[in-house]
């Protein structure tokens, strides 16, 4: 899943994600705000987090800044994408 935030009105400020089936990798990046320079493609910035989720293991993002400040992706396998529900 490429890079995206979930500060759609109405959604909360918690956001949750259980991995199931395959491992992926979630990256975090910060966002494009007015003030800043748009982040070039996927480049990594090598002080953003990087989260590894095991079949099992849940991640929950709390807070609106959260999701004013940061983008994040969801990196798998294809076959990954198959068995995996985010």
């Amino acid at each position: 899943m490429s890079y995206h935030h979930d500060g759609e009105a109405g959604l909360g400020e918690i956001v949750s994600t259980l991995s199931l089936g395959s491992p992926a990798v979630m990256e975090f990046r910060k966002r494009n705000l007015k003030d800043q320079p748009k982040p070039k493609g996927k480049h990594h910035h090598p002080c953003a987090p990087r989260i590894r989720l095991e079949h099992g293991e849940w991640i929950i993002m709390e807070g609106k800044a959260v999701q004013e400040r940061w983008e994040v992706s969801s990196q798998t396998s294809r076959a990954a994408c198959l068995t995996r529900v985010s």
